[in-house]
């Protein structure tokens, strides 16, 4: 299975392809039946081979990745106590989510690109097959294989013609998906990789360095304002009142009060360093006086908040520690542009976390985590674009 590891991203889309025609109700057997995609999935990841893989990961990153796992393992056991198994180990957004960074170790493999590049090409096929039954049949279908449109945009300028094609219909599919299901922040994606394959065509040199770098304190300073000033970036950005529609509106102020009763809960429970675990919850006041959701709530719609409430100050440093070194060696090292769009898509995923891309075990959280194995990997940091091609196109043997 060790070879075979590319499985493991087929499962996801097997799985996701058959979720819109099934009914899971929680603790149903079938429900149970369909999260053993989890562990499926994770049975292909080459852990077998942690020592050779472990030469190509780049040493400063290392210390951080291992205490990601060992934190996050130790979670998973933690909580294993509290008799909540199923809920633990079967819920995508609780145990399965501190799961999730194995898959670095994808990214580093030296076919990697290769098997990333065939793997999203086949989920935009699906996805177009998936939106083109919708309109004939005029059924309404979650189309969850358009989310890695974002994804294969980057690589556009190195596949051949026919993958060209396909990205291009899948972009443009993507676009009137998310518009007419009203998925704003998934626009926003697609929107950012494309800007980003046209910024870094200007061969800038240093400049998109220090773009790159100052793009990564834009939240920290929001943050700031929004705790010692009571100010919302999203109210100042929008006239809307209050609402919760999940991530349809995206300049709906849905953050700001998800931000102050995060703090508040965890500061009361002095649990702000460690967090409350995988099947820690949080009391909103907001939810208690308003229809929508729960007031002891298991998910926070914000991904650093999620982070604090699982793991703590502690799990959500080493994360953003691990992405920003990930980013910090593509950017300054590396010779081809592809890292570099690599690094600038996970700069953005960074920043989105502090509005959304809550962690979860699925497919586009997953590619995040391979996107930063592919930054750290030091046998791709020396490649230039062409190589990259001929990884992309299979014109390359692989010793890997």
């Amino acid at each position: 299975m060790k070879n075979k590891y590319y499985y493991s991203l087929l499962i996801f889309i097997l799985f996701g392809f058959v979720a819109p025609f099934i009914e899971l109700p929680n603790g149903s057997l079938i429900k149970a039946l369909y999260n053993t995609h989890i562990y499926l999935s994770l049975a292909f990841i080459p852990l077998i081979d942690f020592n050779r893989y472990n030469n190509f990961l780049y040493e400063n990153s290392k210390k951080f990745y291992y205490l990601i796992i060992i934190y996050g393992l130790f979670n998973i056991l933690r909580d294993s106590v509290k008799g909540e198994i199923l809920t633990l180990l079967g819920n995508s957004w609780v145990g399965p989510s501190f799961l999730v960074p194995l898959f670095l170790f994808w990214g580093i493999k030296k076919s990697s690109v290769y098997w990333l590049n065939k793997t999203l090409i086949f989920a935009l096929i699906m996805g177009i097959f998936v939106q083109i039954l919708s309109l004939l049949f005029e059924i309404k279908l979650t189309n969850i294989f358009l989310s890695s449109t974002a994804f294969a945009i980057l690589n556009y300028d190195y596949v051949n013609k026919r993958s060209k094609v396909l990205i291009i219909i899948g972009t443009i599919l993507s676009f009137y998906y998310f518009w007419i299901d009203e998925v704003r922040i998934e626009i926003v994606k697609l929107i950012i990789s494309t800007l980003i394959v046209i910024f870094l065509r200007l061969k800038l040199n240093k400049t998109y360095k220090f773009f790159g770098f100052f793009l990564l304190l834009i939240p920290l300073y929001f943050v700031y304002d929004g705790i010692v000033n009571k100010r919302s970036l999203f109210i100042e950005m929008s006239d809307s009142d209050i609402t919760i529609t999940s991530e349809k509106e995206l300049l709906t102020d849905t953050r700001t009060f998800l931000y102050l009763e995060i703090m508040e809960d965890l500061i009361k429970n002095d649990s702000y360093v460690f967090g409350k675990g995988p099947l820690g919850r949080y009391y909103s006041n907001y939810f208690l006086y308003n229809e929508g959701d729960s007031f002891n709530r298991i998910v926070v719609e914000v991904g650093v908040l999620q982070y604090l409430l699982k793991g703590g100050f502690i799990y959500l440093i080493l994360v953003i520690s691990l992405f920003y070194t990930g980013i910090k060696y593509s950017l300054k090292n590396s010779k081809s542009l592809y890292l570099r769009r690599l690094a600038f898509l996970l700069i953005f995923f960074i920043l989105l976390s502090f509005i959304e891309n809550v962690p979860k075990y699925s497919f586009k959280f997953v590619l995040n985590w391979i996107l930063l194995g592919i930054c750290l990997s030091k046998y791709y940091i020396d490649l230039k674009d062409e190589d990259i091609r001929h990884i992309v196109q299979g014109k390359k043997r692989f010793i890997q």
